[in-house]
């Protein structure tokens, strides 16, 4: 393993502020002067710290997490977390360690998690050399962890490391049988304020995150995508920051955009592919968001490579978190049935997969329209006030008449009715209609109707629809 280190400076200095396994093992500590870490080991590759891209990255991590747990605060290197009250949520401590690990490892970061009864104390595990066995559940575990790390990880020894190590204190147990009067007179207050937040002697307040009020995520890709299958990786990046979102407001989504910002290719601009994700009911699962977008690309054709993905929540409604079931009921069936519908539009298309909605109409023919199955539908109507048929012709179909009664198969005999429905004025629609509910000999249930129209001379029947 090549040996790297993270190298930060301020005016002419220039020390250590990371260093990987391989570093460690040459000798490389924190806050270790550069020239030092070269003379320790001539090979080490030191890249620069580039602080904007860390904070940019933390915040993302952090609005994942927020799916997690909502007291996360945001520190100079990493995260706190306060997991305590979500541990029966997720299924205990290894369960819900598992998740906060991959939800960050889809942000393409490698995390150290610490896990103790103090922040600091645990803050200080995760920059130990095995952090993700660093795992103290009670004040004198911690304790013992702490006593063997070393005085290194403390960010306020600073300048005062050397005199330290000149001291012989290399861990922390080792300043720990310091009087604690002299540390204070010879370092300062911080380094023993540190040091009791790490073992529990001095509680200090945080400061937690915030989710925005609106979710949009951008993330500029490393290299330029040609084919739109290749975008999931990403869309997954994208999709972990928004169940952190969606978490901490306790909110579901209806509609989402993603947003392809292709490459600029002969104009000044780049031009954009909006990829709108509709859901027949909200939801806040991410699998479930993902698979619908991993749908969706999979359908799409790129006219140009792609430089940058953008995620926004359009449609954002109050989460109604159902409760576990024991047996299958009515409500999980209509979700199952939601979840394919918007699978089949993902795949198909939003026009493919419709539905009938009923319209505040009187004229029968008119009562009623097509939409996508993915839209809300509108809001419901007062029923009419008679019976309608199941079955309603697309045209309806004139009747003979047979000794001045209307005729489909047999004389019909006049069950219900009329219902007179006089509509349609306003745009050249007009219908005068008596409607009847008709029985012929073959027990057939019809929906028939009279034209009213003044300058019909005789009467004229037609058959419109036939009851179930």
């Amino acid at each position: 393993m090549l040996p790297v280190a993270v190298i930060e400076a301020h005016g002419s200095k220039r020390w250590i502020a990371l260093a990987n396994a391989a570093a460690s093992a040459a000798g490389i500590v924190p806050m270790q002067p550069v020239a030092t870490a070269l003379a320790l080991c001539p090979e080490v590759l030191l890249l620069e710290r580039d602080a904007a891209d860390e904070r940019q990255a933390l915040n993302e991590a952090a609005l994942a997490c927020l799916r997690y747990t909502p007291l996360t605060t945001v520190r100079e290197h990493g995260l706190l977390l306060e997991i305590q009250a979500s541990l029966r949520l997720f299924g205990g401590r290894r369960a819900l360690l598992g998740k906060i690990l991959q939800s960050l490892r889809e942000l393409a970061l490698k995390p150290s998690l610490g896990v103790a009864p103090t922040a600091h104390g645990a803050w200080l595990l995760a920059r130990s050399v095995e952090p993700l066995k660093a795992a103290c559940a009670s004040s004198n575990q911690l304790a013992l962890r702490l006593d063997g790390l070393s005085i290194n990880l403390l960010e306020s020894t600073g300048e005062h490391l050397p005199t330290l190590s000149g001291i012989g204190c290399r861990f922390l147990k080792d300043l720990r049988r310091l009087p604690r009067f002299g540390i204070t007179r010879r370092f300062g207050r911080a380094l023993l304020d540190e040091l009791d937040r790490a073992y529990g002697g001095q509680a200090t307040p945080y400061t937690w995150f915030e989710a925005p009020l609106r979710f949009e995520a951008r993330l500029e890709l490393i290299a330029r995508v040609e084919n739109a299958e290749a975008l999931g990786f990403a869309a997954r990046r994208l999709m972990a920051q928004l169940s952190g979102w969606l978490g901490a407001r306790q909110a579901a989504v209806t509609q989402l955009t993603l947003t392809l910002h292709h490459e600029r290719w002969r104009t000044s601009e780049r031009p954009l592919t909006h990829i709108q994700i509709g859901l027949a009911n909200p939801s806040h699962d991410p699998e479930h968001l993902f698979a619908l977008i991993r749908e969706r690309l999979n359908q799409l054709r790129l006219d140009a490579p792609v430089e940058e993905l953008s995620l926004s929540a359009d449609d954002v409604t109050q989460a109604d978190i159902a409760n576990g079931e024991l047996f299958p009921t009515a409500q999980s069936h209509s979700i199952s049935l939601d979840r394919l519908i918007e699978k089949l539009s993902a795949r198909l298309g939003t026009d493919a997969i419709t539905r009938v909605y009923a319209k505040s109409e009187h004229r029968p023919e008119r009562c009623w329209g097509m939409q996508s199955a993915t839209q809300a539908a509108p809001a419901s109507i007062a029923p009419p006030p008679a019976a309608r048929p199941t079955f309603l012709m697309k045209e309806p179909k004139a009747l003979r008449l047979c000794g001045h009664k209307p005729f489909w198969g047999s004389p019909l005999v006049m069950l219900c009715g009329p219902e007179r429905i006089e509509s349609g004025w306003w745009d050249d629609g007009l219908v005068e209609r008596d409607y009847f509910i008709a029985e012929n000999e073959a027990r057939q249930l019809l929906w028939v109707y009279r034209e009213r129209r003044a300058n019909d001379v005789a009467e004229q029947w037609f058959l419109h629809g036939l009851f179930a």
